[in-house]
């Protein structure tokens, strides 16, 4: 009972992703899959993050990055566990494409196998870092801080997201 339960919440989640992104989680070789991505405005109320994108050949200083809208991402997978996870990038520092097309013993659907570098701090000290499956149609979007261009991408055509968190504010010792 418990295990069709996992697999009932596992299945929400996933068909949750799926309506609110607008296109299908497949190989990448559905007809209704969009052919390139298109930028998406970040949603009313969404935080905007600054940071850097980057590709090939390139780094972007960018604002507004979103996942087609939205600070946050769930239906994520990880090959050692059948649960399934959300991102907020709020609490992202980096994250790491390390294979473009993975393809799971565990699971049917392709993905992309990123690294992703929290902010939090385990018991030593060390940020905490994950290896994560993203669905391989998963697209972001973000706003040029230089030229204010809307850009879009695949996340599985970049290197690396590093997002900018501001430190926060040191408080003087009060004066003897």
């Amino acid at each position: 009972m418990k295990r069709m339960l996992v697999k009932l919440f596992s299945l929400c989640a996933v068909l949750t992703l799926v309506s609110s992104t607008g296109y299908t989680m497949g190989d990448g070789g559905s007809d209704d899959a969009p052919k390139i991505p298109k930028f998406q405005k970040l949603n009313r109320g969404e935080p905007s993050y600054v940071g850097t994108i980057v590709e090939k050949n390139k780094k972007t200083r960018a604002n507004q990055i979103s996942f087609t809208g939205s600070t946050k991402i769930d239906g994520l997978r990880s090959e050692d566990s059948d649960a399934v996870t959300q991102l907020d990038l709020g609490d992202v520092l980096t994250i790491e494409v390390k294979k473009s097309a993975y393809s799971s013993e565990k699971f049917t659907q392709e993905y992309v196998l990123v690294t992703v570098v929290s902010k939090k701090k385990n018991k030593t000290g060390e940020h905490i870092k994950r290896d994560l499956l993203v669905p391989r149609n998963v697209q972001f979007s973000a706003q040029d801080l230089e030229s204010k261009f809307e850009l879009a991408w695949w996340l599985r055509d970049i290197k690396k997201i590093k997002i900018d968190h501001p430190q926060p504010l040191q408080q003087a010792a009060p004066a003897a």
